[in-house]
C-alpha cells in the first residue's frame, strides 16, 4: 500500500508549477510502494499501486484540464544505482495508463453493444405494448380497459429506460475518464532518487 507522504506546497495553490507545468509530487520510501507486489509481471509492466493510481487521478480532476501535467516521484530510501531505473519507472507510469485508456476503450466498446442490444429488445416490447394498448382500446368498456391501455403503454416507454439510459448517459462518466487517463498518460514522469 502506498503511503503519501505530506506535500511541501510552496504557494496559495495546492500544486507547484515548474516550467509552466503543474506537478503532481509524490514522494515514496521506495520504488516498490508504487507498484502493486501481488502483479507477478515484470516491473515496467506492473500495475500501479491501486492507492498511487486514485492518488494521481484525483489530482489530474482537481487540476485545470488545459493545464499541462507533470508527475514527480521521489524515493527516499532507495538504494538503487542502476542509471535506468528512472526510465524504467517512467515508462512503467506511462503504460499504467495507456493500458487504462486500452481497458476503458474496451468498456466504452461493450457499453454501445449492450445498449444497442437493449435498444432492439426496448424497441420490440415497445411495439408489442403498444399493439397490446390499440387492441385492449377496441375492447367494448369494462372496469380494467383504462388500467391495462395505460398500463401497456407506460410498460412500453419503461423498456425503453435502460437502452436510453445506457446509449445516452452510461458513456458520460467513461469519456470524462478517459480525458484525465489521457492526461496522465502524456504527462512528463519525473523520477529522483533522494540521497540516504
Amino acid at each position: 500500500m502506498v503511503v503519501m507522504e505530506k506535500l511541501t506546497v510552496k504557494s496559495k495553490n495546492r500544486y507547484r508549477t515548474e516550467n509552466g507545468k503543474t506537478c503532481i509530487d509524490i514522494r515514496l520510501r521506495s520504488p516498490l510502494q508504487l507498484f502493486d507486489l501481488r502483479d507477478p509481471a515484470p516491473f515496467h509492466e506492473r500495475d500501479l499501486d491501486e492507492d498511487a493510481v486514485q492518488y494521481l487521478t484525483a489530482a489530474a480532476e482537481d487540476i485545470p484540464f488545459s493545464q499541462p501535467l507533470k508527475i514527480a516521484f521521489s524515493f527516499s530510501e532507495s538504494t538503487e544505482k542502476d542509471p535506468t531505473q528512472k526510465e524504467v519507472i517512467a515508462t512503467a507510469v506511462q503504460n499504467h495508463f495507456d493500458y487504462e485508456i486500452d481497458f476503458l476503450r474496451l468498456q466504452m466498446k461493450r457499453t454501445r453493444k449492450k445498449g444497442m442490444a437493449f435498444m432492439v429488445i426496448g424497441l420490440t416490447l415497445l411495439v408489442i405494448c403498444l399493439t397490446l394498448s390499440q387492441i385492449v382500446n377496441t375492447f367494448p368498456d369494462f372496469l380494467m380497459k383504462p388500467v391495462l391501455y395505460e398500463g401497456f403503454l407506460i410498460g412500453g416507454w419503461v423498456a425503453m429506460w435502460r437502452p436510453i439510459d445506457l446509449l445516452l448517459f452510461d458513456w458520460w462518466p467513461m469519456m470524462e475518464k478517459m480525458k484525465y487517463l489521457k492526461k496522465l498518460a502524456s504527462a512528463e514522469v519525473l523520477v529522483d532518487f533522494l540521497p540516504l
